[in-house]
């Protein structure tokens, strides 16, 4: 079973990201990496991809785009600018 934490988890965002032709969210992002059985499983992994996505967003050019609002929550896809690298 792998562990899928710290700079493992950022290394497999970026190259997710990279993979990806379209904006990716962070449950698609996620769902990609791992799909667990266990729905706290999942969730917990999402919320570490979030962070991942922070510590990427400091360090490369990662653009944001809005994909419209899930309840009141504003949703947010993710993917590198590929114009710069």
């Amino acid at each position: 079973m792998h562990r899928y934490y710290g700079t493992f988890l950022v290394h497999l965002v970026r190259q997710t990201l990279k993979k990806g032709k379209k904006a990716l969210s962070v449950k698609e992002i996620a769902a990609r990496i791992n799909q667990f059985e266990n729905s706290r499983e999942q969730r917990n992994l999402e919320t570490r991809v979030r962070r991942a996505i922070a510590a990427l967003e400091s360090e490369e050019d990662l653009l944001k785009e809005t994909c419209g609002m899930e309840g009141n929550l504003f949703c947010f896809k993710y993917r590198i600018n590929e114009s710069q690298h």
